[in-house]
């Protein structure tokens, strides 16, 4: 007969992925590419148009004040899946994605092998924003 043994171990908490991903080390943002960035979609899975100019300003300063500084910041974090609400898009995401991208950036195109991710702040106030990362 097995004989029981007492587990003094204490579970740690969440479990995090590594963040050493090796990938990126600095987080450069470039919307030479995407020109219309600020331009308000409205489909019948997705909106980003915003009630008046009010709020457009509230989120404007929001992303230059705090989300991409805060995106560079983590971008190790990020990239290993350990930050909320940013991941890579795959499959329904990425295909509503690819999209909404095509409308309002009509000469850009993307392929398969795109990296596109959705990222958040870490205080995001509700604010995700759709990007490629390239790694090379």
């Amino acid at each position: 007969m097995a004989r029981k043994v007492a587990n003094r171990k204490k579970p740690h908490g969440m479990v995090k992925n590594n963040t050493d991903s090796g990938l990126v080390e600095k987080l450069f943002i470039d919307f030479n590419h995407y020109p219309n960035w600020t331009h308000a979609y409205v489909g019948r899975k997705f909106t980003n148009a915003l009630s008046n100019e009010h709020e457009a300003a509230q989120h404007f300063f929001f992303l230059i004040n705090e989300f991409f500084g805060d995106i560079e910041a983590n971008i190790k974090p990020i990239l290993a899946n350990n930050q909320r609400h940013c991941h890579r898009l795959t499959d329904v995401e990425r295909e509503l994605a690819l999209k909404v991208i095509g409308k309002l950036h009509p000469n850009v195109k993307l392929d398969e092998e795109s990296n596109i991710w959705q990222l958040a702040a870490k205080r995001s106030s509700g604010i995700r924003v759709i990007g490629v990362i390239v790694t090379e």
